[in-house]
């Protein structure tokens, strides 16, 4: 068995060394940073046997993939996340616009022969990272009735002395800097940065949170008992944190977004404001509320008791003296009723008067 043994290692060794010797991928640059929205090539460069078992070999086919196996890969032409965005070049390119983060992958090739065993992928492939531009809003004041704003913009494929160019409402260009800029906005405007050589593809604006919407839910009439939630949002970047107040009160009594108020009584009623607040600034909107009183109410009740007993319990002359002593206690003394009628008529009304 030894000898078993050494012979097909010795041959699979070969088989190695016949089929792979020659076969060679690389990629160039390995690594690529690119910015979200732009195109990115990816270029690469292989090499392999001249001749297999005496036949000159002809390079058939060329599939880029980064999902699937090393020998079942899915060709970026028929990934449906690639769709309309891939074109391959000459030779070993292949061109993939509009790159988003989700792009972010390892990039390999898998290349086909006229040889059945002609067939190689160049693992690991090249390392793409999509970043996106970051504009941090660093410190903010209020300064002669406009916010004065010191605002950063960042890459993580860029270098800190990459420049940047500031624009204000996604049209003017304000200025052509570093990364650093500081300006006073006005309530209607928004600043965005795009780096130099990318200004197509610039990073979310900044501004002031739009008048906040507030809405009650439940909507319509509101009873005392009930739970109330009254809700805010606002269009805001920075996203706007959130308070409530009420016409009474100078300062946030709440903070948050949406203020619930369980078993909300009559002294809920009044004027509420919501103030959506960023580090650009803030705006406030304003909601009434008003609570009624529950309709429940005994006074009904009673009055049809009283003529539940009219006609179907007490004769007329019992129940046009018991009317006249509604709200007091019912008993023999107050009715003067004849002992005759007692047995029957107390008995009725003690019980009567007990559950209302």
């Amino acid at each position: 068995y030894i000898y078993i043994f050494i012979f097909l290692f010795i041959f699979f060794i070969y088989l190695f060394i016949y089929f792979h010797v020659g076969w060679c991928v690389t990629y160039s640059p390995s690594q690529i940073c690119a910015i979200k929205g732009s195109t990115v090539d990816l270029q690469c460069n292989f090499t392999y046997p001249s001749k297999i078992d005496n036949i000159v070999t002809v390079v058939e086919s060329i599939k880029w993939f980064t999902k699937g196996t090393a020998t079942a890969p899915i060709d970026l032409k028929n990934d449906p996340d690639y769709a309309g965005r891939v074109e391959y070049g000459t030779g070993c390119t292949v061109r993939i616009r509009n790159i988003g983060e989700a792009d972010s992958a390892f990039y390999k090739i898998r290349f086909k022969t006229n040889h059945k065993h002609g067939i190689y992928t160049g693992v690991p492939g090249v390392k793409l990272s999509v970043s996106g531009l970051k504009l941090n809003v660093i410190k903010s004041e209020r300064r002669n009735n406009h916010n004065w704003t010191k605002m950063k913009c960042k890459s993580s494929c860029l270098p800190d002395q990459h420049p940047y160019i500031w624009i204000k409402n996604g049209q003017e260009i304000l200025a052509e800097s570093s990364s650093v800029f500081s300006y006073e906005f006005r309530d209607k405007e928004h600043i965005s940065c795009a780096a130099k050589g990318y200004e197509k593809f610039p990073s979310p604006s900044v501004y002031v949170p739009k008048l906040p919407v507030v809405s009650l839910i439940p909507s319509g009439e509101i009873k005392e008992g009930m739970s109330l939630t009254l809700t805010c949002s606002s269009d805001a970047n920075p996203a706007a944190n959130y308070s409530w107040f009420n016409k009474n009160e100078k300062w946030p009594q709440y903070s948050i977004q949406n203020l619930t108020i369980a078993n909300i009584g009559q002294q809920h009623s009044g004027l509420y404001y919501c103030e959506a607040i960023n580090k650009r600034g803030s705006h406030k909107s304003a909601i009434h509320v008003t609570v009624f009183a529950s309709k429940l109410d005994k006074a009904p009740v009673k009055g049809h008791f009283l003529y539940f007993m009219r006609f179907y319990i007490l004769p007329k002359a019992i129940f046009n003296k018991l009317k006249k002593v509604s709200g007091t206690d019912f008993n023999a003394s107050t009715l003067h009723l004849p002992p005759s009628d007692n047995n029957f008529v107390w008995f009725f009304l003690n019980i009567l008067c007990y559950i209302i």
